[in-house]
């Protein structure tokens, strides 16, 4: 069985010696004028225009801007076309950078972000037909021609830049609610979706069947894994919810695989927890 879906990196002697010098000079020299040794990470991205409305976030948020004057840390900056595109109604700027200093090749599967509860954000890299590659984080592919700037802010701390396409968004509570949750796991998401901010989705129906059938283990595993949470308009028509048993709920769940849209693959049948002899549940 195949689910479909769309899914939400000349001369010789001694005048050769001199023209090299006299080359290297002239580079050094062009190199020194358009990137000067007092410039910081901060001015850099402020004298970027591309990057005019994420720097209005860093000055407007007192943690954002002490941090880049005072410590170590990676910024994964949108541009502004990403905010244009962007259709929330708020940018967390603390869940752009992390504590760590961490260029293009150093990074791991996550890295820390500095939001509340430290969550992480997911790096994805994606093998191109030419041999390149593509580094996602989240959904957000890095602009790799404009990133890995490293410079040393007044307290000589080492930072790194990256430019980013999309907007992150961290999981939050509804701002309406006093309710506390910080990195929760898939079940706890779906036990307390209510007072998360996912739009208007409701996942009362599949929260129901996950407990009828005794699956919450799943949900509580330790790992990455990607679950496919069912909204309530996938309920209808019945008898549609009478047909949701343990295999149905088990093909939801991609087992260790965090699966974002924009780097998915595209072709890669990828395999379910309903994946065996008699059962083969894929998901492309």
């Amino acid at each position: 069985m195949k689910i479909g879906s769309r899914w939400f990196y000349a001369g010789g002697g001694g005048g050769g010696v001199l023209v090299l010098l006299m080359m290297m000079m002239v580079a050094a020299s062009t190199v020194a004028s358009r990137t000067p040794i007092s410039v910081t990470l901060e001015q850099h991205i402020s004298d970027d225009p591309d990057l005019s409305q994420f720097y209005d976030l860093i000055e407007r948020n007192p943690i954002a801007s002490a941090a880049l004057k005072l410590r170590a840390l990676t910024i994964f900056a949108p541009t502004n076309q990403a905010f244009q595109r962007y259709l929330g109604n708020k940018t967390v700027v603390l869940y752009h950078i992390s504590t760590v200093a961490t260029p293009l090749e150093q990074l791991g599967t996550t890295i820390t972000s500095d939001y509340d509860g430290n969550p992480p954000i997911y790096v994805t890299r994606r093998r191109l037909p030419n041999g390149s590659e593509d580094i996602y984080v989240n959904n957000a592919r890095i602009i790799r021609s404009r990133s890995n700037v490293q410079l040393a802010n007044q307290a000589g701390k080492k930072q790194v830049l990256h430019i980013i396409d999309d907007v992150l968004t961290p999981l939050t509570v509804n701002p309406s609610t006093s309710f506390e949750l910080y990195n929760p796991d898939a079940f706890q998401f779906i036990q307390h979706a209510e007072n998360l901010d996912i739009n208007q989705h409701r996942i009362r129906s599949f929260r129901q069947k996950i407990v009828m059938t005794r699956k919450e283990d799943i949900y509580k595993a330790v790992g990455g894994h990607t679950f496919l949470i069912p909204v309530e308009e996938g309920f209808k028509p019945p008898p549609r919810p009478d047909m949701i048993d343990r295999k149905v709920i088990d093909g939801h769940v991609i087992p260790n695989n965090v699966i974002f849209t924009a780097p998915a693959p595209l072709d890669d049948p990828l395999e379910t927890l309903a994946f065996e002899d008699n059962l083969k549940v894929t998901v492309t």
